[in-house]
């Protein structure tokens, strides 16, 4: 793969330096950091843009936050920002039609799967992100009474169990098999995004089932907060 090459005359020794991949709509694609040396500076993309945010708050790190899908052919711009200078090029990337193993209608396929798998990453990470405020909040209140402090132990217990559903809590390991739903989402992700072809059957048909439970785990969450909802609104006037 070819570099993005940039000459400087002389070494910056102030300002950030960034290489920026936007797509054919303006949109951020990925932003690589750039070096300040004198001379000609190299700075190689593999084609890949920005990795999802993954959920947070769980005891071993997931590599489904180091793992993003290959662009697509198209039109980009690339924008070399030195300080407050930026300086950008038109850059277009074709489908190799030499490889008949691999099509572009395959090629479409691939990203729009990947993608798929990338969203629900970044919905879990949302959904975990509420999950962890109200189990901080929850944590927070100092009981008064023997009633209200049990009643804060079961809504904590109750939320705990929705976050051990999300992601792995107990096992610190990368190389543990404590498996949740953000780990089954990375294990059909990383392998979309590092095949090239099509999504199989049974690629999809995870995914129809990764959806489900998502929303289960949503739906689960929802009910708990309606069953603590007089403990809150007792408790602080939440709604």
């Amino acid at each position: 793969i070819p570099p993005f090459q940039y000459y400087l005359k002389e070494r910056v020794s102030s300002g950030k330096i960034t290489v920026d991949v936007l797509d054919a709509q303006g949109q951020l694609v990925l932003s690589l950091p750039g070096s300040n040396r004198k001379g000609v500076n190299k700075v190689y993309w593999n084609f890949r843009m920005k990795p999802p945010r993954t959920a947070s708050g769980g005891t071993k790190m997931d590599i489904g936050g180091f793992v993003a899908p290959m662009v697509l052919p198209g039109n980009y711009t690339v924008v070399l920002k030195i300080g407050e200078s930026a300086y950008s090029s038109p850059l277009v990337l074709f489908h190799d039609t030499a490889d008949r193993a691999f099509t572009l209608a395959e090629r479409n396929r691939q990203f729009e799967t990947a993608m798929a798998l990338y969203g629900l990453h970044e919905q879990l990470a949302s959904f975990v992100d509420t999950v962890n405020a109200r189990q901080k909040w929850v944590r927070s209140i100092d009981g008064k009474d023997k009633k209200t402090i049990a009643s804060l132990k079961s809504y904590d217990a109750d939320l705990e169990g929705i976050r051990a559903s999300c992601l792995a809590t107990k096992q610190k390991s990368i190389f543990a098999d404590e498996e949740r739903l953000r780990e089954r989402i990375t294990d059909v992700y990383v392998a979309v995004c590092s095949q090239e072809a099509a999504p199989s059957n049974l690629q999809l048909d995870r995914i129809a089932l990764l959806k489900s439970e998502l929303q289960q785990l949503q739906g689960k969450y929802q009910a708990t907060e309606d069953k603590y909802m007089p403990l809150r609104k007792k408790l602080s006037g939440i709604k």
